[in-house]
């Protein structure tokens, strides 16, 4: 994966970012290169990794790779470009506002993001969604410290 993720295959470089991400594959974990195979694969169109990218940004665990301003814009900006409603991306605009302290927004797109589930197809991401819910609307940010993008 590595030869291809430099060799410019953005699927290839989602790939690496996940390894990075979970320290798997005989890779050490460092969210700074997940990060930085993240923006690569995005920049060239990827928006799975461009969506998990907004997720890292928002939710990582390390304290020097959280932006949640950006993610905040990209999150909006992805959501605009896509023109469809998509829960995951609702899910990521929630947490990135959670990370700048805006618990209200958080909980609006928290909710929006609930809507679009269904609980009875998808019991346990509906769980997980509310989990986040229940965190934003006491006041707390949500850290991932594996991957659930």
């Amino acid at each position: 994966y590595q030869q291809a993720a430099r060799k410019g295959r953005p699927d290839a470089q989602e790939q690496v970012a996940l390894f990075y991400t979970e320290g798997i594959g005989g890779v050490v974990r460092d969210y700074r290169q997940a990060v930085f195979w993240l923006k690569r694969a995005a920049q060239q169109g990827n928006l799975n990794a461009e969506a998990n990218l907004i997720w890292l940004l928002a939710t990582c665990p390390d304290d020097r790779v959280r932006d949640g301003r950006e993610a905040v814009l990209m999150a909006m900006d992805l959501i605009a470009r896509k023109g469809v409603r998509e829960a995951n991306d609702f899910d990521n605009l929630a947490a990135a506002y959670a990370e700048v302290g805006d618990f209200r927004n958080a909980q609006l797109y928290q909710r929006q993001a609930l809507a679009l589930l269904n609980e009875e197809q998808e019991p346990e991401r509906y769980k997980r969604f509310q989990h986040r819910l229940k965190l934003y609307e006491s006041g707390k940010q949500f850290r991932d410290a594996g991957h659930a993008y």
